[in-house]
């Protein structure tokens, strides 16, 4: 297969999964819509019943259903990154190839558990509504990173 020919596939294949990702999207955000307890059937705005705690609901299940999506993904992309260095059979190429996209998935997956992380210090931060240890854990955070031990 040519170099066009699977760039050509890789797109078509991006194009495929970001409809799929936002049609599914969709049908999540008209359920939390959906998921609001009122039996008016009315839709005009002034009847919607969309409150600030309905609004983090919806984008709590987009982020859970993102997340979800980007580990299979990773899991699919650490199968085809295997297959691939098993199949390269000693071409430097390949391998430099293989070494790359390896490279690229682990700083990927570590953002996207760094950054699932951040999300729940904060929220857990907030909810708490304790200033004293929310202090406490953000001096740590900050103590952490300037020592640069951990990272």
């Amino acid at each position: 297969m040519t170099k066009q020919k699977l760039n050509k596939k890789i797109s078509q294949f991006g194009i495929l999964f970001f409809i799929l990702f936002f049609a599914t999207s969709a049908f999540f955000v008209a359920y939390a819509y959906g998921d609001s307890g009122t039996s008016t059937n009315n839709t005009s705005p002034e009847y919607i019943d969309l409150t600030l705690d309905k609004i983090v609901s919806i984008l709590e299940r987009f982020s859970r259903y993102f997340y979800s999506i980007a580990i299979v993904l990773a899991v699919i992309l650490t199968v085809y990154i295997g297959i691939t260095f098993l199949t390269a059979g000693g071409d430097d190429s390949q391998i430099t190839k293989v070494k790359k996209m390896l490279i690229w998935l682990v700083l990927g997956v570590a953002i996207l558990l760094i950054g699932r992380g951040i999300i729940t210090f904060v929220r857990d931060i907030l909810e708490t509504g304790d200033e004293e240890s929310a202090l406490d854990a953000i001096n740590l955070f900050v103590r952490i990173l300037n020592e640069g031990k951990y990272f």
